[in-house]
């Protein structure tokens, strides 16, 4: 279920899925249309921001 999902994006392109995700993230470096619309906003990808929205949700 999508519901029970976690989505990270970091272009336009990746609104539709983190909207409809159960915590959608965008990356540091995201553009802000994308940021606007997400459950938080992680470090950019070339500094760990991956590893850091998963620790932040403590997965």
């Amino acid at each position: 279920r999508i519901e029970e999902t976690m989505a990270l994006g970091d272009g336009g392109n990746d609104i539709p899925i983190v909207e409809r995700a159960g915590i959608g993230v965008a990356m540091g470096n995201a553009n802000d249309s994308l940021k606007a619309i997400a459950d938080y906003v992680t470090d950019p990808v070339d500094e760990n921001g991956v590893y850091h929205a998963l620790k932040h949700w403590v997965f």
